[in-house]
């Protein structure tokens, strides 16, 4: 059982957990939720290295923390793999570790090292593990061979992971953190907490659902209140004309017969009619308004990319139109690769789909910087965009000088854009420099530049998941199915290049 309660933690002014509180006994339990809510920090909460303000943590036994990051060799190899435990050194027999895989660390590819790095943890045999995004770098084979080795694992798990396909077969409930503030209408400016039992892929759809229903239930009562607003409204003016109906005054001086009526109108009151009914309807309101107050009302944002008034001939209802685009972009020749592999050639069209599969090391990134000479190469090498797999200093520094360059009306475009790809602008903005956001926000400005001038004919995307949260994935998804533009994606999240380049495409397997 992992039991946190009434936690606080704050990073310098900004209030991260306050008074946060989530119990899970799940033996797999993924958490979800936007970049920068909390996800990596309530892991190290609950793994000790981070301490709470307040509040209080417990775990029964041991736990271990394993980083999204694999740079240095876990210390712990070198007594676990060495040692004679054979319970422990199974871990790293199922993941394929060698003492001349170990040997070589700096030669090894990002999946290979994952492999060690979680061998190293599960050897260990601790009683609770957090492992943060630990399907990056990983290969389809890598995966399988961590999948395994976690599910013959004692240990409890929770993780942080975006890859539904990696997460769907371990989890079996998943936890949303959301802050309150930027999910509902009035709420708190708070991070909460949402459990589902199931795995993240049904997660999703509950979730989709429940936010479906809570909208329609608040614009029902929104609608219900407005009708008797509009009832209040006219009772207010049917009563204001019957006042001035029963008013003496108005009446000439002889006229002794409206007298009387307005006497007995008084007494039987029926002068009162319209006020009463008045009334009614302003109470009803009242109750109707409370009942609609105690709806939470979802947050809604628009999805896909956002257009510079200079690129206005490019949209066409939230789609990157073909108009300017022209039917064959590139012909990539027959080419044998650095690594000796010979790759036939094909032909990249306006509205192509290409997927480039393979394993770890199999020449993938090889054939991308093919293809991006080959561009160069045509004169085509404006019309493509390239995101590389990371983004290091020269990446960003030629960026951040692209987007000083854009016009405030193109900036004011990638600001947009970032909000509907699930990024705060306002947040990004309040950073001296907006290039020294995290590696999945760098690769969000990224995309969003990349239409706010001449937008590209081709767009390259090596593994354009990693480091990003799953709502920024899915918000990326449904931008990037819309393009007509030609998409060439290297990736091993089997999920997104479905949803994203549709059922016919072609695969390129290394």
């Amino acid at each position: 059982m992992i039991q946190i309660n009434s936690i606080s933690f704050s990073f310098g002014a900004q209030i991260l957990f306050q008074d946060f509180s989530l119990a899970t006994n799940a033996k797999c339990a993924c958490i979800a939720g936007n970049n920068g809510v909390g996800k990596s920090t309530l892991l190290k909460l609950a793994a000790g290295i981070l301490e709470p303000a307040s509040g209080t943590i417990k775990i029964s036994g041991e736990a271990i923390y394993v980083e999204q990051e694999c740079d240095e060799i876990p210390q712990s190899v070198f007594s676990s793999f060495w040692g004679g435990d054979n319970e422990a050194r199974k871990f790293y027999s199922m993941l394929g570790v060698t003492e001349e895989k170990i040997s070589r660390w700096e030669e090894l590819s990002g999946g290979e090292k994952k492999c060690i790095q979680i061998a190293a943890a599960l050897a260990e045999n601790p009683c609770a593990l957090f492992l943060d995004e630990p399907s990056n770098h990983l290969d389809g084979e890598n995966k399988q061979k961590i999948i395994s080795a976690l599910k013959n694992s004692r240990a409890q798990i929770l993780l942080v992971c975006h890859d539904r396909e990696f997460a769907d077969a371990l989890c079996e409930q998943t936890i949303f953190l959301f802050r309150e503030s930027e999910t509902f209408a009035d709420g708190e400016d708070k991070v909460c907490a949402k459990i589902y039992n199931s795995n993240l892929s049904r997660a999703l759809e509950l979730r989709g659902a429940e936010f479906f229903s809570l909208q329609n239930e608040w614009q029902d009562a929104n609608q219900n209140s407005q009708k008797i607003k509009n009832a209040v409204e006219k009772w207010r003016q049917e009563s204001a004309r019957a006042a001035g109906r029963m008013k003496k005054s108005a009446i000439e001086k002889g006229d002794h017969d409206a007298k009387q009526k307005i006497d007995i109108a008084r007494i039987s009151g029926k002068d009162r009619t319209a006020g009463d009914t008045q009334a009614r309807f302003e109470s009803l309101l009242a109750r109707t308004n409370e009942r609609r107050d105690k709806i939470k009302r979802p947050l809604s944002k628009k999805s896909g990319f956002a257009f510079s008034k200079a690129n206005a001939d490019f949209e066409a209802g939230n789609r990157f139109s073909a108009n300017g685009i022209p039917e064959n972009i590139l012909q990539f020749p027959q080419k044998i690769l650095a690594n000796g592999k010979s790759i036939d050639s094909f032909d990249i069209k306006r509205g192509a789909r290409i997927a480039i599969v393979g394993k770890n090391g199999s020449g993938k990134t090889l054939l991308v910087k093919s293809i991006l000479q080959t561009a160069k190469e045509k004169g085509r090498a404006e019309n493509v965009f390239y995101l590389p797999q990371v983004t290091d200093e020269n990446f960003r520094e030629t960026l951040c000088k692209k987007f000083e360059s854009l016009s405030d009306g193109e900036k004011g475009a990638v600001l947009s854009t970032l909000y509907r790809l699930n990024s705060n602008p306002d947040s990004l903005a309040q950073r001296e420099n907006i290039f020294d956001a995290s590696p999945g926000e760098i690769r969000k400005i990224a995309i969003a530049m990349s239409l706010c001038q001449t937008p590209p004919y081709l767009y390259i995307l090596d593994e354009p998941t990693n480091h990003l949260d799953l709502e920024s994935v899915l918000a990326i998804e449904a931008a990037l199915k819309n393009l007509s533009a030609a998409l060439i994606i290297v990736s091993h999240d089997k999920v997104f290049l479905k949803n994203v380049l549709r059922e016919n495409f072609f695969s390129i397997s290394l």
